[in-house]
């Protein structure tokens, strides 16, 4: 390869596909949160978006395993989850290999073993799910882009990437581009999407601040009540709760 993948070189070619995966993750995240709402609150979801949803993952995928292979350019080696790597390996490969795997794969149950190597290995972690499943999420998780790895751990492993590409190479900060604001928002019910219709539908930035405002509401009747240390315990509560609710903080939380 001569001097073509040299450190700056190879800091480039990651950096690029770890670019290329956050953008394509959005883009993603932004239909499957579309259909989130559709199965939460019955929001109507229009028909071309349940192909867009497909090939949005579909080439996230592509961008995921460029940026993994990509990975082994540095030196030393950035460390990545085995079951992220093995996943999006086996599952871009089985989106390029659709003609022979989707009629193992789309049919439940399943007709026999797919012909391959990594569908084998898929089928043998996954035995109830199907690597062509763009709409996949969980409370807990969030979306998930293979079904055992959520959108969360690649923009992780993307956050790793690029603090450890900028640390040696600063200016390639320049060709990143600002990050998207994610469709989805972790409240205290676990992960929700975030849009402007639904019932529960959830504005991250006023969230946000709704959080800020209770961890200062907490803060502030804390001290409160270590002031009034010597009052009996339910008068030194009321104490810090009066003071609270004088300061006008609880009212916004």
């Amino acid at each position: 390869m001569g001097d073509y993948f040299n450190p700056a070189g190879s800091a480039r070619a990651v950096l690029l596909w770890a670019v290329a995966t956050r953008v394509q993750l959005g883009r993603w995240e932004s239909v499957s949160a579309d259909k989130n709402r559709q199965t939460m609150y019955g929001i109507t979801l229009p028909r071309p978006s349940y192909w867009q949803g497909q090939y949005e993952r579909h080439f996230c995928l592509i961008a995921a395993r460029n940026l993994i292979g990509a990975l082994g350019l540095l030196e030393p080696p950035l460390a990545v989850d085995q079951v992220l790597r093995d996943e999006i390996t086996e599952i871009r490969g089985l989106n390029e290999h659709w003609k022979e795997n989707m009629p193992v794969f789309m049919v439940r149950p399943r007709p026999g073993e797919t012909p391959n190597k990594t569908g084998k290995s898929f089928a043998a972690r996954n035995p109830a799910h199907t690597p062509y499943c763009w709409w996949a999420w969980n409370g807990k998780d969030g979306p998930l882009l293979t079904p055992n790895v959520p959108a969360t751990a690649v923009h992780e492993l993307i956050d790793r990437v690029e603090a450890r590409v900028l640390s040696d190479h600063p200016y390639l900060a320049d060709y990143i581009p600002p990050r998207s604001p994610s469709a989805w928002f972790y409240h205290h019910d676990g992960w929700l999407s975030v849009g402007p219709d639904g019932p529960y539908a959830l504005d991250a930035a006023a969230e946000q601040d709704r959080a800020e405002q209770r961890a200062r509401a907490l803060t502030l009747w804390r001290d409160n009540y270590a002031r009034h240390a010597d009052l009996p315990d339910a008068e030194r509560a009321e104490a810090a709760l009066a003071e609270l609710l004088d300061a006008d903080v609880i009212a916004a939380t």
